[in-house]
Parts: C-alpha cells; structure tokens; sequence
C-alpha cells in the first residue's frame, strides 16, 4: 500500500513544468515520512509515466532525504535528449533515460533551474 499511495501523490501532482513541454511531479520528504515509505517505492514511476503523450518527457523530482532530491527523467522522442538536463546536474544517463541526485536545494529551486537549463539550452546550473 505504500508504493501505491506514493504513486497517488505523485500523481495528483502531475503537471506541465512552467511554459515547457515537459511533464512533472515531485514528492517531498514529508511524503515518504508520511506514507512510510522509502525511495525504493517509486521506482518505476518515471517508466510508467513515460507512456502521458501530452509531454514530450517526464520528470520527476523526489526528496528522498531533507535537501537530497533525486531526479529522473525519461522521453521517449527522438528528438529529446534528457541527459544533457541530468548532466546539467552532475547527473548522467542516456538519451532517453537519465537523472541526477542534487544536494542542498529545495525542489522549487531545482524545478526553477531546470526550466531555466531546459529554455536556454544552457548545460550548467547555479
């Protein structure tokens, strides 16, 4: 039940990323606590929302400790290579399927430094 009421958050959370065509959602660390669950409950996530036609690809950015977000991204387009955005972040992955772990930053400045990576094309982050 765990895993399945953590995909519930996640997925009520389900949103384009600001002016973007990416998809996204998030889970924040009060999430885990509460649903007693551990970041183990949400693999699988980022392949199963892979199938949303509306984005061009998926993001999902989960603080699976205090200011420790793991970020994974996939697509399925072949023009869109989502590990240039993970690399951004010290990441790494391929093509079609990428992520990161980002240390010391809220999800909301991670969110806002993606939109920024992915509308200026930039390879850096703050």
């Amino acid at each position: 039940m765990n895993t399945l009421s953590l995909w519930g958050i996640a997925l009520s959370r389900l949103d384009f990323l600001n002016e973007t065509s990416y998809v996204y959602t998030y889970l924040r660390y009060e999430d885990f606590l509460e649903k007693k669950a551990s970041a183990d409950d949400i693999d699988g996530i980022s392949n199963f929302l892979n199938s949303v036609d509306d984005g061009i690809a998926t993001i999902i950015l989960a603080e699976t400790k205090p200011h420790t977000i793991k970020m994974s991204l996939r697509s399925t387009k072949s023009d869109v290579d989502v590990s240039a955005i993970a690399k951004a972040f010290g990441g790494g992955g391929h093509k079609k399927a990428a992520g990161a772990t980002i240390t010391g930053k809220t999800i909301e400045e991670v969110k806002e430094e993606i939109v920024a990576c992915i509308n200026t094309g930039s390879t850096q982050v703050a």
